[in-house]
């Protein structure tokens, strides 16, 4: 069997969904041929906040082997940004070195993955040789050390983009300050050149791949998406027995200020004006973990019906998911290629999905094709969608759910693995 080394910063037990990408195809490569060997950092699976993604972790690397993956964790600790945080309260001193990083080409040092990788995988591939290298990016720098990596051991190089290296490129909005135009210029220059030895790049949308060919025409790409666990929601119970005391409304997950929250603010007020709060739960779960979404939050809901939280571990937050009667996302209104990796594990939980407002794009179409749920534009659309949901539930006990299945089913981590693993064996 061929065998793939994957690089990546998040990886479970890390509780962030990014870590479930890379994981999947861990896990589902072995039945498509590939064996797969992965690195990652340690993490303790109880981060919450951002700061908790960077913070160090010098346990000693541990390796774990059997026949179905190898599974590399290191130390991590990003020393350079350690250095660069004793300045940064320093205006001048902060905006310098930033220009020179940039300039030099260390990008997001603060999820310095090459740092702590490197030497221990030129040391490793020495003397454990693999057919193939699939680095996934964020951060930036991994895709450094997957072009460092196929050009000393000539092995081929899949890279692979969960975001884009600055997502505002994404935005018809977007209009860049002469020092973010400056930013971006080395962004591009020094990735279009870590890309020019990739048999292919794959990214989880179609506009992303378009961004990487603007920077790098003759590089090939292909589409992976991001997906959902069949065997994980499998254990989800249907609708019509998922009869809950309360009619809950649920967001897994993070939201960013660049969301606009008036939709659901605005129209969960007009939706709430009537109601009985003892009938209704709101759980904003994962979204205090940015103070401005926290603080809004906590002044547009009522404390009577509303759970607020930090990042909860996985298991907890798929619960509550089950648990749903509505599942929220906010769409990324005037970007295009964002898919929130949340929105396909709402496909995979056949619970009926809000999106608030719709993005014209990406998002909205996959809940529109599939027929998983409804769009709301407006405070007036979403009160409405919300009140006739609201008496469904209180005439049924549960809300019919019209997803079709065929079609949801394209995007499981298990389907979208298996096309990736086919397009790395055609490499010669």
């Amino acid at each position: 069997m061929k065998r793939v080394l994957i690089i990546t910063y998040c990886y479970p037990p890390a509780n962030a969904i990014s870590a479930y990408r890379p994981k999947s195809f861990a896990d589902n490569f072995p039945e498509n041929g590939l064996y797969p060997v992965i690195v990652t950092r340690h993490w303790d699976g109880t981060e919450k906040t951002w700061l908790d993604y960077e913070k160090p972790d010098l346990t000693p690397p541990k390796v774990t082997q059997n026949d179905k993956f190898t599974l590399i964790q290191l130390p991590y600790e990003a020393r350079e940004y350690r250095r660069f945080k004793r300045i940064r309260h320093i205006s001048v001193l902060r905006k310098g070195f930033a220009f020179l990083y940039s300039l030099l080409g260390r990008f997001q040092i603060h999820n310095n993955a090459i740092e702590s990788y490197e030497t221990f995988l030129f040391e490793y591939l020495r003397e454990n040789p693999v057919d193939y290298i699939f680095a996934t990016c964020d951060p930036i720098n991994i895709a450094l050390l997957g072009d460092r990596l196929s050009k000393k051991f000539n092995i081929p190089l899949v890279i692979d983009f969960r975001d884009l290296w600055n997502n505002k490129l994404l935005s018809s909005d977007y209009r860049p300050s002469l020092n973010e135009r400056f930013i971006n210029f080395c962004y591009e220059s020094y990735l279009a050149r870590w890309l020019q030895r990739a048999s292919f790049v794959t990214a989880v949308t179609e506009p992303i791949n378009e961004e990487v060919r603007r920077i790098s025409p003759k590089t090939r790409t292909l589409m992976v998406t991001n997906g959902f666990e069949t065997d994980v929601f499998r254990d989800f119970t249907s609708v019509n027995e998922n009869r809950n005391q309360k009619f809950t409304f649920s967001i897994i997950g993070t939201l960013f200020p660049e969301h606009d929250l008036s939709t659901l603010i605005l129209g969960m007020t007009q939706f709430l004006s009537d109601k009985d709060l003892s009938t209704v739960q709101l759980n904003l779960i994962g979204t205090a973990g940015i103070p401005e979404i926290r603080d809004m939050f906590l002044e547009a809901f009522p404390v009577e019906c509303t759970r607020l939280t930090e990042r909860i571990p996985r298991g907890e937050a798929l619960e509550i998911m089950k648990h749903s009667d509505v599942l929220f996302h906010a769409g990324w209104r005037n970007y295009r290629g964002i898919a929130s990796g949340k929105v396909f594990e709402y496909l995979g939980a056949h619970r009926n999905i809000l999106i608030a407002p719709g993005d014209k794009d990406i998002m909205e179409q996959l809940v529109t094709t599939t027929g998983a749920g409804k769009i709301a534009n407006s405070p007036e659309e979403f009160a409405s969608t919300m009140n006739s949901w609201y008496c469904e539930w209180q005439a049924n006990g549960f809300l019919e759910y019209f997803g079709d299945s065929e079609k949801i089913n394209v995007y499981s981590r298990e389907n979208q693995a298996k096309i990736l693993a086919t397009e790395i064996l055609k490499i010669g």
